[in-house]
């Protein structure tokens, strides 16, 4: 930095002798208090850069202090053993697990399997073998009886599952590489010959629960065949179902048979009473009445030649005897033909009564017979269900026993090794990149917490802007600091110094300030004239000299009379600042 840089002063108030101290009041005439003025980004960016050195340093030693810690730590090893699950492999030879679909279901299973993994039965055949329980440390591994009876858990074993795959992971870490690897590919193992196990002995219990059930459903298959062959017998028919579809078709014969009789029944009774009434067409109707019409028709000719004859001869001519004898032989003649027809008609309506009674008695004998063999149906159909029921069911135990024989010895699994694990090369932990990229974080974010806290609990004023916020008053102006005394020197008069060298000096920027500072005091009350100000400060050496002097020499480039009185009795300064000797 040059002696021209500036910086902002220490606190700096400027106040009357006689008067109170100018603040906000003075110059709005309001007695509200000022706005509390929010931190600007900028002021972080300031803090930053102040505390640079220090959060640099902090960051430094943590970073050496992480790069040490982790060059002693133990190093890890992690060795991965990968499965991998076919859910479309059938888990049996024979059967329907054989040929049944892989059900949608994966991602419960493999959620189970993962678990599977760490369970007990498959843990403590590997932690016999290898001790890892005691090479992890654990408290519980102390050789007693109640921590052996205690399920094994490892704390280096990690099961995970990659997305979107039928692949498990397997990883075990150690401090040894080779025993990394040996300790994950035997879990694996583990896992696979646990998975075995558990179905085999599945199978076995339930071979062995059906061959017990397997006695007592043959007995039972026995008594009931045995049941139905002597209802059977009883009825004398070899299927009574076969019987039973024989008569309904005979009685629904006979239904159709008694409703036709009832039907010529009721067509002959109603033709022997018109018969009977003596009606004549009712005759002609009947299948005699043609005999009976040509009669009727034979008549009406005699007659009309009777007639004829009657009119040109007399009783006793042979022409008249002749016809009248024609005429009564063909009367007599459709008399009994008619007679004759009665007759009939009440045979056939007599005929068709014993017909319709016939019908009647076969339909209520069919039905009685059909409703005896229904009703042992019933009965022959419940003894045939159990019957076949029974032997259905022993069958198919018979073969479920053979399939689970078959199945028992069949080691075809759909879980699988895909790929052994081998001994790493790199340790997995401790992973020094990451630790010391975490440590320059952390660092980085202690320091620049650090930094902020530290400004907070700093009570010195540095702007103007916390000047208003901390003593609640007004600002009337501000300096900038000249390295040097440079702003001391600008007072002092040089009798060499040109004439550019002069206005250079007029119109820097601490005298524009000095200039601007004057102009607020006298502007601050226009209607009243200050006569005497005082300049003072909490401390030394914060610039009091320099700002009297300055305001002084300001005021008096005005052409007014200015007294300027140096307070310090004890270190004045102000002769110093003008140059006087």
């Amino acid at each position: 930095m040059t002696s021209n840089e500036f910086k902002p002063l220490p606190a700096l108030e400027v106040a009357r002798a006689y008067a109170p101290p100018l603040n906000a009041n003075a110059f709005n005439g309001s007695d509200e208090e000022p706005e509390e003025v929010r931190v600007p980004l900028s002021h972080y960016l300031w803090i930053l850069r102040r505390y640079r050195w220090k959060i640099l340093t902090f960051c430094a030693v943590v970073l050496f202090a992480t790069l040490m810690v982790s060059l002693r730590l133990t190093p890890l090893y992690e060795a991965t053993a990968t499965i991998d699950i076919d859910r479309q492999t059938p888990s049996d030879v024979v059967g329907q697990d054989s040929v049944r679909s892989a059900p949608g279901d994966a991602d419960q299973f493999l959620a189970t399997q993962m678990k599977l993994v760490e369970s007990d039965s498959v843990l403590r055949p590997v932690d016999r073998k290898f001790s890892l329980r005691k090479l992890e440390g654990q408290a519980s591994a102390d050789g007693s009886a109640r921590s052996e009876a205690a399920p094994v858990m490892l704390k280096q074993l990690k099961v995970t599952r990659p997305p979107n795959t039928y692949l498990m992971l397997i990883n075990y870490q150690s401090t040894d590489p080779q025993l990394a690897s040996d300790a994950a590919n035997a879990i694996s193992q583990s896992y696979l010959e646990h998975t075995f196990t558990i179905r085999v002995n599945s199978s076995a219990s339930m071979a062995g629960f059906m061959e017990r059930q397997l006695e007592e459903l043959k007995a039972k298959m026995e008594r009931s065949g045995m049941a139905l062959a002597a209802f059977e017998r009883e009825l004398n028919l070899v299927n009574p179902e076969e019987k039973t579809n024989i008569i309904a078709s005979r009685l629904l014969q006979l239904n159709t048979d008694y409703t036709s009789a009832q039907s010529e029944r009721l067509k002959r009774e109603a033709a022997n009473d018109s018969v009977k009434g003596g009606v004549l067409e009712a005759a002609l109707a009947t299948p005699q009445g043609e005999s009976l019409r040509k009669l009727s028709e034979r008549a009406n000719e005699a007659r009309e030649r009777f007639a004829e004859i009657k009119a040109y001869y007399g009783a006793n001519h042979p022409e008249y005897r002749r016809a009248q004898a024609t005429l009564d032989q063909i009367q007599i003649a459709f008399d009994a033909t008619r007679t004759d027809i009665v007759r009939r008609v009440e045979i056939e309506f007599k005929e068709s009564e014993r017909r319709e009674q016939m019908a009647g008695e076969a339909v209520a004998a069919a039905k009685t017979e059909f409703d005896k063999i229904n009703s042992r149906s019933f009965e022959y159909q419940s003894l045939k269900r159990e019957a076949d029921g029974d032997k259905t069911l022993y069958d198919e135990l018979m073969r479920r026993i053979k399939e689970a024989g078959i199945n028992a010895g069949f080691h075809n699994s759909a879980i699988r090794i895909a790929d052994a694990a081998r001994p790493p090369l790199k340790p997995v932990f401790p992973n020094i990149p990451l630790n010391l990229l975490l440590g320059f974080l952390f660092a980085g974010l202690i320091g620049i917490g650090g930094a902020v806290i530290a400004d907070l609990l700093d009570k010195t004023i540095r702007d103007p802007e916390q000047v208003a916020r901390t003593l609640r008053t007004e600002v009337i102006g501000s300096l900038p600091l000249m390295k040097g005394g440079g702003e001391r020197r600008m007072l002092a008069s040089n009798p060499g110094e040109s004439d550019a060298a002069i206005h250079e000096r007029e119109s820097s920027g601490f005298a524009e300030s000095v200039r601007t500072l004057r102009n607020s005091i006298l502007l601050a009350n226009v209607n009243h004239r200050y006569r005497s100000l005082l300049v003072t400060s909490a401390a030394p050496s914060e610039g009091k000299t320099t700002t009297a002097a300055h305001l002084a020499a300001a005021h008096a480039e005005q052409g007014q009379r200015t007294l300027l009185i140096d307070g310090d009795l004890r270190r004045g300064a102000l002769r110093e600042a003008f140059d006087i000797h």
